[in-house]
């Protein structure tokens, strides 16, 4: 399994950036020492810290392993616990494909962002920090008429089938 990878970028402030990337250290590290000291079941056990200057906050993601846990993958919410984005990666099986299932090492993409967050380029920072932590190939399906496929062909993706009224894409590592 490919890790699990959530990235928020907006339109904050230089500082608040910083603060949220700090946050997001600090959080990593806290529920490490979570492991160290027992405190943890499985994937039970929880710190989440508020972001400095903003209305917003980190929180490990619910079902991750501690293992995989890393800055990146933190959540950032507002302070209604809302998660604005979320993007991830899944391998299938030949026997029980994705929609933009290309092959059983291939990990398909999905992605999500809130409508009132959108056009605001927290899909894109989605995205590319997807493709940066993936080390290969990646697929996903774009169902017709989403404006996302303008996204996801700027960052390299093409069409390279049809599941019903989605289009399959492929975005290769070079």
């Amino acid at each position: 399994m490919l890790p699990i990878t959530s990235v928020l970028v907006s339109n904050y402030s230089p500082d608040v950036e910083e603060s949220i990337a700090a946050i997001r250290r600090d959080v990593t590290l806290l529920h490490a020492e979570l492991v160290r000291y027992g405190l943890v079941v499985w994937t039970g056990g929880n710190v989440s810290a508020r972001v400095p200057g903003a209305d917003l906050f980190v929180i490990k993601p619910s079902g991750v392993g501690y293992d995989d846990l890393a800055p990146e993958n933190m959540i950032l919410c507002d302070l209604e616990g809302v998660p604005v984005g979320a993007v991830w990666s899944r391998l299938y099986p030949t026997d029980a494909p994705g929609y933009g299932f290309v092959a059983e090492d291939v990990p398909e993409l999905g992605i999500g962002v809130l409508d009132g967050y959108r056009g605001r380029g927290i899909g894109r920072a989605l995205l590319e920090a997807m493709i940066a932590a993936t080390p290969g190939d990646l697929s996903l399906s774009v169902e017709d008429g989403n404006p996302a496929i303008e996204l996801y062909r700027s960052a390299g993706f093409t069409a390279v089938g049809r599941f019903g009224d989605a289009t399959t894409m492929l975005r290769t590592r070079l």
